[in-house]
């Protein structure tokens, strides 16, 4: 990598050029880039800026830091929260919170969340109180506040969520019965699985095609035995993705209705039910 030669590419005409020369220099190791990096900052184009920040903290540097406590005020949302997560691990020896403080003071609810989703993961969230904040924009009017929130909750893993998550999932249209399902299937639990099974025979195709996504990641006998019900739905593609997940699962239990499967109408499904049991083994 010709340092130098980025360093000039951060002042290039091509934002472009500019994005692809910070990401080399926050990969390249050399601290004397930092400088350079922060001189540059001030720049029109707010996807390079984020990218640059993003360089900067590959370094652990206390110009870095400072760096990131001026830019808690930048004019996009999503750089304010880039910089409170980052921030985060240069106060990790004090009582200081840079994302309690954007939470704080942010009025983008999307920074927000991010705020409250990076506490929780931390584990600086004993009261729930950051939890509580997510799980109460399930019930945001905004629907795509509410499908960014369903999205991220497959990563907080509390019971909690797998509750509130059930609990909605009859209120909302099929585009994010389908995200709820993908989040809950990250949380492998017998609940989850009791859940699936009340809804084995939704009517839209395209949420059973979710289930069978679902029930893919779990490991007992009864998710298995809900996949292999699935090999005879009426649609095609839930079923090959039943065959595809069956063959992922790699039980041998599935052998005997795979070999079945092989009658299928559908020669792409044949195929693909040929692959699954060589895949298990037979």
């Amino acid at each position: 990598m010709d340092v130098e030669e980025n360093i000039n590419n951060l002042m290039n005409d091509d934002p472009f050029i500019r994005i692809k020369a910070a990401e080399n220099l926050g990969k390249s190791g050399n601290t004397i880039v930092i400088k350079p990096l922060i001189d540059s900052l001030n720049d029109d184009d707010h996807n390079v800026r984020y990218c640059k920040i993003r360089a900067l903290t590959s370094f652990n540097d206390s110009r870095v830091s400072q760096v990131l406590i001026q830019h808690l005020k930048d004019s996009q949302w999503y750089i304010r929260s880039l910089c409170a997560i980052k921030l985060e691990k240069y106060l990790l020896d004090t009582n200081e919170s840079a994302l309690e403080l954007l939470f704080q003071n942010e009025i983008n609810i999307y920074s927000k969340i991010n705020c409250a989703l990076s506490l929780i993961i931390l584990g600086k969230d004993t009261e729930k109180k950051y939890l509580e904040f997510i799980l109460d924009l399930l019930n945001d009017d905004n629907i795509q506040v509410r499908s960014y929130v369903i999205t991220i909750l497959k990563d907080i893993d509390d019971n909690n969520v797998v509750d509130k998550l059930i609990h909605i999932f009859n209120e909302q249209d099929d585009q994010l019965k389908g995200l709820i399902i993908i989040s809950l299937s990250h949380y492998q639990s017998e609940q989850v699985e009791v859940f699936f099974k009340t809804i084995l025979n939704h009517p839209n195709p395209d949420i059973r095609e979710k289930i069978v996504q679902g029930l893919e990641k779990f490991t007992s006998n009864k998710s298995l035995d809900y996949l292999i019900e699935f090999l005879k739905d009426e649609n095609d593609l839930v079923r090959l993705r039943a065959v595809i997940a069956l063959g992922n699962r790699g039980n041998d239990k599935a052998i005997p209705s795979l070999i079945e499967n092989l009658k299928d109408s559908d020669q792409n499904i044949v195929y693909y039910t040929q692959k699954a049991l060589n895949k298990i083994g037979f």
